[in-house]
């Protein structure tokens, strides 16, 4: 049996350290042409239950970041572990956004990229 490995380049990784008061949002872009998958994990030290106007989203934009069209994702963010999301590439541009609920947090991380077609 012959097992072929394969690893995947890390096109784009943004970080975030520091404060993100409550109901302020931290976030994160880059073109995605030539892409078919985008993958992250997000930690973050306080809770960001999912609701209107506070989550984890991934946008995408098929004017290369003009529009926001199409939120493809979302989710809850658990204390102190980590959210991850996998999905497929829409648009012409991406976007994680964390939107902070009424719990300020003093500090987040957001690792993210595409996987070629």
């Amino acid at each position: 049996m012959n097992l072929h490995s394969q690893v995947m380049p890390i096109v784009f990784s943004a970080s975030a350290y520091g404060a993100v008061a409550a109901k302020e949002d931290a976030s994160g872009s880059l073109i995605s042409n030539g892409y078919a998958r985008l993958v992250g994990i997000f930690r973050s030290d306080a809770a960001v239950a999912l609701g209107a106007g506070s989550g984890l989203y991934v946008e995408q934009s098929s004017n290369w970041g003009g529009n926001w069209d199409i939120t493809s994702a979302s989710c809850q963010v658990t204390a102190c572990a980590a959210s991850t999301f996998d999905l497929e590439v829409l648009g012409n541009a991406v976007r994680v956004r964390l939107i902070n609920g009424d719990t300020a947090t003093s500090r987040i991380r957001c690792n993210f990229m595409l996987r070629p077609i």
